[in-house]
């Protein structure tokens, strides 16, 4: 439309700008907002003073404040005629009886050149509608692109939700949204929305959010004490009994009853698909296809015979228990350090080391695993800790740093991927509080890193690993940790 009404007063301030300075940049006027429907609105503007930069791109800023923000509800690149006029038909993004500001604007090497703000009342416009989106799942800090039409120009006219969780929207144009996930407490395959300017569309398809942590179910009240593995099947060594999970299918078998007397594990290992487990009164094997128990030569460590049942968790972090080199290994932590090895071919223990690098004594937690043919040793001594190797080759140790999750003990350990973790605990604050920290350490970088905390903060009684993914027991809850979804 060339016969619009531009305003005069914008005319005498370019001219007596003109007059004033040397600018030789282009100048451009906002028209008036005609064909105003239930549909859209057409925005006009003209090129009153041309520049002969070929790089200068015209079109429409437009906003709900007087002062428009720049990168936000930008319309750029729209075709200027022979007598410098150029329009836009804004067809979504604004609502029924709200208020915008317009202005015509020039986009320079130089800058942004604003021309006169107009404001109008708009009826409305077209609804959105979502083509595809990609990518198709992923975690927190994911952005993604999702395509279709009708989305708008202005950010604080939309929002965009995953299922329930609204998303952070990055920039918006009329086909293209970008966003990025936010920080979530649960993963799960979601319906995506867009509303824009008050109307809403829906995604065909849904999105996986990520979220490494997967709560699988309640369960009832565990006793803390001693866990291990054979293949797909997990075993709780509970008060007078075993409990079974098959971590395939995530289903409880039938417990099994102990043969002897009621008691607590303290500690279990696996050499040959046979559990060897320490209990404060006998050192027994235990054969899950055969059930059948054996008792094997007790440790040569009179004072894991004073361990009762209700004083052995803290008192057993004054000893440590794991499998190296097809050896059952037990330190003690009490009164010296000494670390002894016991042979299944010759139901026979013998000291391995007796040897204190300056390893804690009489800890507040403990725990030791192997890896790669290596001894993993972890302290806690409030305030300080520690984290030790033991080389077996050599037979030396060396301090490799702290543990760094914020608990003391009743931490879940479980190895996956040749590398360990250590999850949830009683941290070290008095009253003792429990944490949701999960933390994994890669012996070949030699280093530690922190994943996202569990949703709940707790005690943990067992940790396994299957097909690359961890299953941490609290004492009511049992959990899914995938490291791939943090």
């Amino acid at each position: 439309m060339k016969n619009l009404k531009y305003l005069i007063i914008a005319s005498f301030f370019f001219i007596s700008c003109e007059k004033q300075t040397e600018y030789d940049g282009p100048v451009v006027l906002t028209g008036e907002v005609v064909q105003i429907t239930p549909l859209g609105a057409e925005l006009h503007g003209r090129v009153t003073h041309q520049t002969d930069d070929p790089g200068v791109k015209y079109g429409f800023i437009i906003s709900k404040k007087p002062s428009p923000e720049p990168g936000q509800g930008e319309i750029i690149g729209c075709d200027v005629d022979q007598n410098g006029y150029f329009s836009f038909y804004l067809g979504s993004g604004h609502r029924n009886d709200a208020k915008y500001y317009v202005r015509a604007c020039a986009w320079t090497a130089g800058g942004l050149v604003y021309g006169n703000r107009l404001l109008f009342e708009s009826q409305g416009s077209n609804p959105p509608e979502i083509d595809s989106f990609n990518p198709h799942s992923g975690p927190i800090g994911t952005q993604v692109v999702i395509k279709g039409k009708n989305f708008g120009y202005l950010k604080d006219e939309m929002n965009v939700f995953f299922g329930d969780v609204k998303v952070i929207v990055d920039s918006v144009s009329e086909q293209q949204i970008k966003v990025t996930i936010p920080k979530i407490s649960l993963g799960s395959d979601v319906i995506i929305s867009v509303e824009a300017a008050g109307k809403k569309a829906f995604s065909a398809e849904k999105f996986s959010l990520w979220f490494p942590w997967r709560k699988i179910q309640d369960i009832d009240n565990f006793w803390i004490g001693a866990y291990f593995q054979i293949g797909q099947l997990g075993y709780m060594l509970n008060k007078g009994s075993l409990s079974i999970l098959d971590l395939q299918t995530i289903q409880w078998n039938e417990s099994r009853n102990y043969p002897f007397n009621e008691t607590i594990a303290l500690f279990a290992g696996v050499i040959d698909q046979t559990a060897y487990i320490l209990f404060p009164d006998g050192f027994r094997s235990y054969d899950p296809m055969q059930n059948q128990w054996k008792d094997l030569a007790f440790p040569p460590v009179p004072s894991i015979r004073e361990i009762h049942l209700w004083t052995q968790y803290g008192v057993r972090y004054n000893y440590f228990f794991t499998v190296l080199n097809n050896k059952i290994i037990l330190g003690t932590l009490k009164d010296n350090m000494v670390m002894y090895e016991y042979a299944p071919e010759t139901n026979s223990w013998s000291v391995l080391s007796d040897t204190n690098p300056g390893i804690l004594l009489s800890p507040a937690g403990s725990f030791a695993l192997s890896l790669n043919g290596s001894l993993y040793l972890g302290i806690n001594k409030d305030p300080v800790s520690q984290f030790w190797k033991f080389d077996s080759g050599n037979k030396d140790w060396s301090l490799i740093g702290e543990v760094p999750i914020n608990s003391r003990n009743v931490w879940g350990l479980a190895i996956a991927n040749d590398k360990l973790y250590i999850s949830f605990g009683r941290n070290n604050e008095w009253p003792s509080e429990s944490t949701g920290e999960i933390w994994e350490f890669d012996p070949i970088r030699n280093n530690w890193l922190n994943y996202h905390s569990c949703p709940e903060k707790a005690r943990a009684t067992a940790g396994f690993s299957y097909n690359g993914k961890l299953y941490f027991i609290t004492s009511w809850t049992m959990w899914e940790f995938d490291p791939s979804k943090n």
